[in-house]
C-alpha cells in the first residue's frame, strides 16, 4: 500500500531487531523481535500442576504463519521438543512495569490469541509489537509466579491439565496458573 515502509535496526544493549514501520504521513509503530540472542536469561516455565512446560509445539514463528493460523502456545513434557528452544522464554520487563515472554526459537511473544482477554481465550504466538506488556508479575511467595493478564485483571495464565493449549481463566488455587522459572 502507498505510504508503507519498513526498516530493521539491530539494538546492541538488548540483542534484539527493532522494526519500525510508517504506514501514510504520521503513523510510526515499532516492534522488537528477540532472536534468541537477546540480554538476559531465557528460562523455562514449569506448571506447577502437571509439571509440563510452556513450548510451540516446535514452532519458531508466529502462530498465523506455522501453525495454521491455530493458537500454538500450549504445555509439553520438557525435553520433548525437536528444537530445545522453543521451550525457553527471556521474561522482558516493558515501560509500563508488564512483562512479555518471548520465545528463544523465534523471538516470538505469548501473547492473547485475538487480541481480546476474556476468558477461556487462546494463547499462541505473535510478534512482540505493543508499548506495554501482556503479563503482570504475581508472586506467590513460595517461588513460583502468576502471569496476569495486563488487559483483564481478572485473568491469568492457565494451563488446566497434561498437553493442554493455553488459555486466560479467572483465579484458582489448583496449581494450574503456578509457574516456576528454571534453567
Amino acid at each position: 500500500r502507498a505510504g508503507y515502509s519498513r526498516n530493521l535496526q539491530y539494538v546492541k544493549d538488548t540483542g534484539r531487531v527493532v522494526i519500525l514501520n510508517n504506514q501514510g504521513t504520521s503513523t510510526i509503530a515499532f516492534a522488537e523481535v528477540d532472536l534468541g540472542g537477546s540480554a538476559g536469561a531465557y528460562r523455562k516455565l514449569v506448571n506447577r500442576r502437571t509439571g509440563q512446560v510452556i513450548g510451540t509445539g516446535n514452532n519458531p514463528t508466529d502462530a498465523n504463519i506455522g501453525n495454521g493460523d491455530v493458537p500454538d502456545v500450549v504445555l509439553e513434557d520438557a525435553g520433548a521438543a525437536a528444537d530445545p528452544d522453543t521451550q525457553y522464554w527471556h521474561v522482558v520487563t516493558k515501560s509500563d512495569g508488564g512483562v512479555t515472554l518471548l520465545n528463544k526459537a523465534g523471538g516470538r511473544s505469548a501473547s492473547v490469541w485475538t487480541g481480546n482477554a476474556t476468558a477461556g481465550q487462546r494463547i499462541g504466538q505473535w510478534v512482540d509489537d505493543s508499548a506495554t506488556g501482556t503479563w503482570d508479575v504475581v508472586r506467590t511467595g513460595d517461588g513460583h509466579i502468576r502471569l496476569r493478564s495486563t488487559k483483564n485483571k481478572d485473568l491469568y495464565l492457565t494451563g488446566v491439565s497434561a498437553d493442554a493449549p493455553l488459555t486466560l481463566r479467572t483465579a484458582s488455587t489448583d496449581g494450574s496458573q503456578d509457574w516456576k522459572l528454571v534453567r
